[in-house]
């Protein structure tokens, strides 16, 4: 296990074990009722329930976890990716069941539905993706009883469930729910509808749904106050009218067995095709109203970026509501099987070569010009090929052999897509995923593992931040299962004062969600508690300046202290207002902060606060700026305000001045990147190399965070020649780019 996987699910699960055992134990053998709301080894400090209910808590078969020692987690969390498939297949079987479909009709439906490409990609990396097609068909049967037979308590639960589960899906959840009620009531009460019986209608419904909120509200409202304050939600690029071309090329590939990007992974085989087909061709224009509204609304939401945009709480651009179109597929498939079965039986062959042939484009693809992919490839179709022969040879032989005919393609291409997502000869999804069984060892073979042979209760009241240590190489989040406080956190829901401070100190990193360290600085360390701080063996040049004192070792890294640390609370006898702070470069407020706090302007009243001012002339700064001047470029044009570069790799060599005794940064004020999704700039003295990412709006992870201080840390005596080399081809403007000081003496 790896990737997101293993440090956001993985990681939050094995947490949220060990949360519930902590809570019983307060219980049953320390006689009082306590539960843990928050921890400061969540990121720099966060709610429990807010955060981890994006990924964990809430969700009812997550409650496992209590009985699942955290070493073990992996075997229950992929239990729990079979568990959740098999139930997404029983709830769509209970809707379908409820509205009078026999069992051999359900089934061709409910396995598209399970298997579709949507659930093939995110079952192990995002196995809580898989939630709202267990509460969907639910939510809608709930509707429909409480429209038809006036008992709304399914609705209620299942509305409840779904909220405490996740606040981002039920969101989605929400909006789908509230069509399909429109679309149901239409069909109910034809061309009786009056407008008062229709409002009255939806203030039965707003009160159902305002109960069950109310059943959900302890988790529910912390989670949906969390991610509205988050930052995230509503943050996003410019929103374009279309798609790019390439994407609805790849839409009538993804439909059979892939993915058009943006998160549009469809894969409802040559199966799903035909049903969609007979519906709108082979039946009159008013006939089956409701499947032919609710196929052309999901699949103009499919078109078009803006309702990618607000389907996902109108942040970037993404189809993670692609489940609901998959039901509506799926269902279709259910509905048009007795015309399919009527067909003539020269179909099923068809059917078998829009298979095959809809799979070549695909693994093509994905084979990347490998030519052992693109032969695997080859004997892959020709072998599915064989088999389709072969299957249909031995139906012929029993009852109902359209049928079981449908089923053979069905199955056939899942396997494709199956193959060609995962298989190491084809798209290779599997060594996203490590080796079985060692999820643990994975993530707690870390940097932390330096903390195995302590007791860290000792690290209780001091922070750990990590230095030259990229994104997973950290592994983010572990630092919960060690219950020790990081500076490291991947989490999609945090607290956006933390994304704020991080930003003001303009850390050269470009996510909301996201943070590796403090960029080996020794002021903001000193200041945020950080005691230890670990690099691999051998990479002593990007310790920050105090931290010389090796206190553990293993697995290759080192920890070291610095024992003039401030602690975790302390207390200023001065403030200034976050105008005035806001007015500050951002190497300037982290000198700031260690001379007097930075409050809100509504706080700045009374005589108290008064006279505890301080102003901006009585901090004291001791930071420099270098002039440098460009002596060499290679694969880029020097714009008047940044540089153009031609090709991956372009660079250019500055020279500067020599300054001892100091930090060196490279500020970049206002950095735009015009090209790729996003690009890596690496700036070096030949000593030490660091880089960090920025994004373009095409990137759907743009944040609109343009401004990066890049520390090349500490040094006597730093040189006079530095290389900046741009990763990727295309325009990088700036308002500034300045080299700056800060003395340490």
């Amino acid at each position: 296990m790896a990737g997101d996987g293993l440090v956001q699910h993985y990681n939050a699960l094995a947490y949220y074990g060990n949360w519930m055992r902590t809570i019983l134990k307060n219980i049953f053998l320390e006689h009082r009722l306590s539960i843990p709301e928050f921890d400061m080894s969540i990121g720099l400090g966060g709610d429990i329930i807010s955060t981890l209910n994006f990924y964990a808590m809430g969700d009812p078969l997550n409650l496992l976890a209590v009985f699942v020692p955290m070493r073990y987690t992996e075997y229950l969390y992929n239990f729990l990716v079979i568990a959740r498939l098999y139930l997404a297949g029983l709830s769509f079987y209970l809707y379908c069941k409820y509205h009078g479909y026999d069992s051999d009709r359900i089934l061709p439906g409910a396995v598209i539905y399970v298997f579709s490409f949507y659930t093939i990609s995110v079952s192990v990396l995002h196995p809580f993706f898989l939630n709202p097609l267990i509460y969907f068909p639910m939510i809608l049967l709930g509707i429909d009883k409480a429209m038809k037979e006036r008992k709304p308590l399914l609705f209620m639960i299942s509305c409840a469930v779904a909220a405490v589960s996740n606040f981002y899906f039920f969101y989605m959840l929400t909006i789908f729910a509230v069509i399909y009620a429109i679309i149901r009531y239409v069909q109910y009460n034809g061309k009786e509808i009056k407008f008062g019986a229709l409002l009255k209608e939806l203030g039965r419904f707003a009160a159902y749904y305002i109960v069950a909120i109310m059943m959900a509200a302890p988790v529910f409202i912390p989670s949906a106050l969390a991610v509205l304050g988050s930052g995230r939600a509503g943050t996003s690029s410019n929103i374009s009218g279309i798609y790019e071309l390439i994407y609805y090329i790849k839409l009538p590939i993804a439909f059979m067995n892939a993915s058009a990007d943006y998160y549009a992974a469809l894969g409802y085989g040559a199966v799903g095709v035909l049903a969609v087909l007979l519906l709108f061709f082979k039946t009159k224009l008013k006939e089956k109203l409701g499947f032919k509204v609710a196929f052309a609304l999901g699949t103009i939401f499919l078109l078009f970026p803006f309702f990618g945009h607000v389907l996902n709480g109108f942040g970037y651009v993404t189809n993670r509501w692609i489940w609901a179109y998959c039901f509506v597929v799926s269902l279709i498939v259910v509905e048009m099987l007795p015309d399919m079965l009527c067909l003539s039986k020269g179909m099923k062959w068809i059917l078998a070569g829009l298979t095959i042939l809809f799979a070549a484009p695909t693994f093509y693809f994905r084979a990347s010009g490998s030519g052992e992919k693109l032969q695997a490839a080859v004997i892959v179709l020709l072998v599915a090929s064989v088999i389709l022969v072969l299957a249909f040879m031995i139906v012929r032989k029993l009852k109902n052999d359209t049928a079981k005919a449908y089923m053979v393609v069905i199955v056939v291409n899942i396997f494709l897509s199956m193959f060609g997502f995962y298989s190491p000869l084809s798209g290779d999804d599997i060594k996203m995923h490590g080796d079985m069984g060692a999820a643990w060892e994975n993530i707690t073979s870390g940097p932390l593992s330096v903390l195995d042979d302590t007791d860290t209760n000792e690290y209780e009241n001091v922070r750990i931040d990590t230095s030259n240590l990229y994104f997973f190489g950290v592994r983010a989040n572990s630092a919960m299962l060690y219950d020790v406080n990081s500076v490291a956190f991947y989490y999609s829901v945090i607290n956006d004062n933390t994304n704020r401070f991080l930003h003001d100190l303009w850390i050269p990193m470009p996510y909301e969600n996201r943070y590796v360290d403090l960029d080996s600085r020794a002021l903001m360390s000193s200041f945020m508690g950080v005691r230890y701080i670990i690099i691999k063996s051998g990479d002593e040049e990007y310790l920050p300046y105090v931290y010389s004192n090796p206190v553990q070792e293993k697995n290759g890294y080192v920890m070291y202290e610095n024992k003039n640390a401030l602690p975790l609370a302390f207390i200023y006898d001065t403030v200034m207002g976050e105008e005035e702070y806001a007015g500050l470069s951002a190497i300037q407020r982290q000198q700031a902060l260690l001379q007097t706090a930075a409050i809100e302007e509504a706080a700045l009243t009374g005589a108290a606060v008064n006279l505890l001012k301080c102003s901006q002339e009585s901090l004291q700064f001791s930071d420099t700026i270098s002039d440098y001047n460009i002596v060499d470029a290679h694969g880029l044009e020097i714009l008047e305000n940044g540089f153009n570069a031609k090709e991956s790799g372009a660079f250019i060599t500055i020279e500067t001045d020599s300054v001892n005794n100091a930090e060196r940064y490279f500020a970049f004020d206002n950095l735009y990147y015009e090209g790729k999704k996003h690009a890596e700039i690496i700036i070096t003295d030949g000593r030490v190399s660091k880089h960090f990412e920025v994004k373009s709006q095409l990137d759907n992870a743009y944040a609109n965070i343009h401004k990066f201080l890049c520390n090349l840390g500490y040094s006597e005596q730093h040189g006079t020649s530095y290389t900046l080399t741009f990763g990727e081809p295309g325009i990088y403007t700036f308002n500034s780019l300045s080299i700056v000081n800060q003395p340490l003496e």
